[in-house]
């Protein structure tokens, strides 16, 4: 199955592009403008920050826009270096 990811005129002629990789180039560029350093690798020193964010009472919302990464980035870095999960998006009625 072939499926167009985009059409676009260019000088009264269609173009259109088969290609995922160009999908995928405009999906990052997408996310890099909303959060700068989408998919950059964590160095030690961002993860103490992190770390002294996290021990602060710092709110994932507050640490997405001082790291410039993504919810998932930091809630899935808070597990991986054994911190508490992420905060509840909602309470949950018991």
């Amino acid at each position: 199955m072939l499926v167009v990811l985009a059409t676009y005129t260019v000088d009264d002629v269609i173009s259109m592009d088969w290609s995922p990789a160009s999908a995928y180039a405009q999906a990052l560029e997408r996310k890099r403008r909303d959060h700068p350093r989408h998919g950059d690798a964590w160095s030690a020193e961002e993860d103490d920050q992190l770390r002294q964010e996290h021990e602060a009472g710092w709110t994932v919302r507050t640490m997405v826009d001082s790291h410039q990464r993504g919810r998932g980035a930091i809630e899935s870095r808070l597990v991986k270096l054994g911190l508490e999960g992420p905060e509840p998006s909602s309470p949950t009625s018991s």
